[in-house]
C-alpha cells in the first residue's frame, strides 16, 4: 500500500512539476501571462518509476557522497527517459516528448545532442539536481507518512 501510494506521489508531483516549468518556459519566451502548461498522460507512470530509482540509489548507495549519487541518478534517470520514451514510441508510433525536431504541437523542442529524439545531454545538470530533489521528495514521505 505505502509502495503505491508513494508512486502516484511521484507520478503527481513530477506532472505538476512538468507543468509548472513548461509554463514558467512558455512565459520566459512569449511574455504570455496566461501561463499555460502542458503535459501528457504517459507521464504519470513515468515520473512514479522515478520512485524505483530513488529507492535503489538509496539502498545501493546510501552513504556515498551526495554529488556521487547526484551523478548516479543522472545515468539512471537517462537510462529510465530513454527506455520510457522507446516504450511509448513502439506502442503509439510518437514519443511524450522529442529532442530531435519541433513538432507541430509543440512538443518537440530540438536539442544539440540528443540520443534518438529520446535523451538530450543538455538535461544533464537538471536530472542531476532532479534526482537529488526526488531523493529528497522520498525522505520526506518516509518521515512523514506512516502505514
Amino acid at each position: 500500500m505505502k509502495l503505491f501510494l508513494y508512486f502516484v506521489l511521484f507520478a503527481v508531483f513530477g506532472v505538476a512539476f512538468e507543468v509548472f516549468w513548461v509554463s514558467l518556459l512558455d512565459f520566459l519566451k512569449t511574455h504570455n501571462p496566461r501561463l499555460k502548461g502542458r503535459s501528457s498522460l504517459w507521464m504519470f507512470p513515468i515520473y512514479g518509476c522515478l520512485l524505483f530509482v530513488v529507492m535503489f540509489v538509496r539502498g545501493v548507495f546510501p552513504s556515498c557522497p551526495w554529488w556521487f549519487r547526484g551523478v548516479v541518478y543522472v545515468v539512471l534517470i537517462l537510462v529510465l527517459e530513454y527506455l520510457s520514451g522507446a516504450f511509448v514510441r513502439g506502442l503509439t508510433g510518437v514519443a511524450p516528448w522529442d529532442y530531435e525536431r519541433k513538432t507541430s504541437d509543440g512538443v518537440g523542442s530540438p536539442k544539440r545532442y540528443n540520443i534518438d529524439g529520446l535523451v538530450c545531454l543538455e538535461y544533464v545538470p537538471l536530472w542531476f539536481f532532479g534526482g537529488l530533489a526526488a531523493e529528497l521528495f522520498f525522505l520526506f514521505l518516509e518521515s512523514h507518512i506512516i502505514l
